[in-house]
């Protein structure tokens, strides 16, 4: 997918800010990875899941936010293209390949249809921030920014859909827990793909949250599910 030279916008880091790089060898070949806490199980498979992301594209509206945005920037989101439908021998749920510009869905860790819901839109994210700046995949920083972007635009810290999740009732309706949630799954995911420490990862996220929590493009009217 095409990208502007130089280029780091909104939550994204200009280039001329960045002095000396973080780059860490990725563990695989995707630059993100969203992935559940706890066990995972799924009923789910490939035929029924196919018509359903098919749909979802078409007709959820943030995924039809983020697929329109994408065309315009040139580029465009083909299901047969960029989608991948696979069992995966992981615990992941999904993921993105930059060099590819494809997302892969790992059929055997969705639980529900809302959880593929939030785990396309999440990838999404990727793919808009991956189209509409030169992204350094391996700058951690850049990495980290994406993640908490793609964690909020997705809803995978709303209190409705964490609430569902019986490891996560104490989460309560609060900024200092919503934050919490996001940094949470952000470090999660850096750590599925980076090999870094982890205290490393947490002070990096912890760097670029303030500026990529409140970057909610292509959204105009987003409104976190916190009080």
């Amino acid at each position: 997918m095409p990208a502007e030279s130089n280029v780091y916008v909104e939550g994204l880091f200009e280039a001329e800010n960045i002095n000396n790089p973080a780059r860490y060898q990725p563990k695989d070949k995707f630059s993100s990875l969203s992935s559940s806490s706890g066990s995972s199980w799924s009923l789910l498979t490939k035929p029924s899941i196919e018509p359903d992301i098919k749909d979802m594209i078409k007709t959820n509206k943030k995924a039809r936010k983020l697929t329109g945005e994408l065309a315009k920037l040139g580029c465009p989101i083909s299901p047969e293209k960029n989608l991948a439908l696979e069992v995966c021998d992981t615990n992941i749920d999904a993921g993105f390949d930059d060099q590819q510009s494809q997302i892969l869905i790992c059929v055997n860790n969705i639980k529900s249809t809302e959880h593929l819901e939030k785990s396309l839109i999440h990838e999404l994210v990727h793919v808009y921030d991956h189209c509409r700046a030169k992204m350094n995949w391996d700058d951690l920083r850049h990495l980290a920014c994406s993640e908490v972007r793609a964690y909020q635009l997705a809803g995978q810290c709303a209190f409705d859909y964490r609430f569902r999740d019986w490891n996560s009732l104490s989460l309560a309706l609060s900024r200092e827990t919503y934050e919490r949630c996001i940094k949470s799954e952000a470090l999660r995911s850096v750590l599925a793909t980076r090999e870094i420490g982890r205290e490393d990862a947490r002070r990096v996220i912890d760097q670029v949250y303030p500026r990529c929590i409140a970057d909610f493009s292509p959204f105009t009217n987003f409104s976190p599910d916190i009080s």
